[in-house]
């Protein structure tokens, strides 16, 4: 549940918090979020779950219109958390957070911290 309530904020999805106690303390400004769910990924055996995670890199690439060129999962990764940053005129910094009970990862492409 963290990890959704995290997507959510930086998603910029205020409505959902309507009621709550950061609803005014929250900038609402959407950043590009980057969330793999490691449960709906081949993980039989290590190439299997690398060839994976590279297909949900080409994917997550496709739905944010960003082109990657690198040839490995991990610079493909790499790339597109530099090319989110650069089309979102975003910082790069990231925050990763994951969930073990319900494993994903996410990062969220910005060091900001909630208005005061």
């Amino acid at each position: 549940m963290t990890v959704s309530v995290f997507e959510y904020l930086f998603r910029g999805e205020k409505d959902l918090f309507k009621g709550t106690w950061i609803c005014d303390k929250w900038s609402w400004e959407p950043f590009p979020v980057v969330r793999l769910d490691m449960n709906s990924l081949n993980t039989e055996n290590p190439e299997l779950l690398k060839q994976a995670i590279d297909d949900e890199m080409r994917s997550l690439s496709v739905n944010y219109g960003v082109e990657l060129k690198r040839s490995t999962y991990d610079g493909k990764f790499y790339e597109l958390i530099e090319k989110l940053s650069e089309k979102s005129k975003k910082n790069r910094s990231s925050c990763w957070s994951m969930n073990t009970k319900n494993p994903s990862l996410t990062i969220y492409l910005t060091n900001r911290k909630p208005t005061k």
